[in-house]
């Protein structure tokens, strides 16, 4: 009997979440694979509390919003990127959502961020 089969083929979980184990867990789930997730997510941490919206974004990428939006979305699911609570006029005078990296994307050190390797 394997240790997987012990628990009836479901790994057992800790009840006990550290910041050390969490902050693994996190640069772990960093975008490995996806440039333009990476991309994405490196010019909002530059851009810091300011920000983007996904037309600032767009436009400073050079990228369209098909291509961006979904992309900017796959961050906000993983929690890498977050609604800053912000808005901004775009060019058609419309409210965008500023969108800004997380801690969890900055690791709690916006001067400093990870991003792995590729």
């Amino acid at each position: 009997m394997n240790q997987l089969e012990m628990f009836n083929g479901t790994p057992p979980t800790g009840a006990n979440n550290t910041a050390v184990t969490s902050r693994a867990a996190g640069v772990a789930m960093m975008p490995h694979v996806g440039t333009l997730r990476r991309k994405i997510l490196g010019l909002l941490v530059a851009k810091g509390k300011l920000g983007g919206t996904d037309g600032e974004i767009q436009e400073e990428l050079g990228l369209k919003g098909s291509t961006e939006r979904p992309r900017r979305k796959e961050l906000e699911k993983g929690g890498f990127v977050e609604d800053s609570g912000q808005v901004r006029q775009t060019a058609s005078g419309r409210a965008a959502v500023v969108w800004r990296a997380t801690a969890k994307a900055t690791l709690g050190a916006p001067e400093k961020p990870v991003f792995p390797e590729t």
